[in-house]
């Protein structure tokens, strides 16, 4: 009579692409952006691919948005006036209106770390609807994962 042993394999667990938390949109009128906050709530650090950014395009003059900034550093520079906009990780995307400048590692956000993004304008933000959405690369495992946060200001 023959007998097996059993042997135990490892199942390998994956790494979930990424995890992101997102908090309300806020507005600043003296310093002219319109803020948003996320949370990496993933184990692995993670890196912005893609934002969009949609703002009220119907106002005399249109607000440009001027920068975006990661954590109070410039990651794009432009000056665009129609809504929305997208700006992508060149590597990333071949077609894209806009491409970020700088660094990758200006748009990583670390395990359990909170970033602020800033969309600064030309101009206070106008009385209207907002709407953000972003992609997020897991640089270790290249999962991708989104956030977005829209809201409604009426100006001062």
């Amino acid at each position: 009579t023959s007998t097996t042993t059993p042997t135990n394999t490892p199942t390998e667990t994956p790494i979930p692409a990424c995890i992101i938390g997102s908090a309300n949109l806020s507005w600043d009128d003296t310093n002219k952006y319109v803020a948003w906050q996320v949370t990496n709530n993933s184990e692995y650090t993670v890196r912005m691919i893609r934002v969009k950014i949609s703002w009220p395009g119907t106002v005399v003059p249109k607000p440009r948005l001027n920068n975006i900034k990661v954590n109070g550093v410039d990651v794009w520079t432009g000056n665009p006036d129609t809504p929305p906009i997208e700006v992508c990780d060149s590597a990333q995307y071949s077609t894209c209106s806009y491409y970020f400048t700088g660094l990758n590692g200006l748009r990583e956000i670390g395990a359990g770390v909170t970033a602020e993004i800033k969309f600064v304008f030309s101009k206070a933000p106008p009385t209207g609807d907002y709407a953000v959405d972003a992609t997020f690369l897991n640089i270790t495992s290249l999962g991708k994962c989104t956030a977005q946060a829209s809201g409604y200001y009426t100006a001062p």
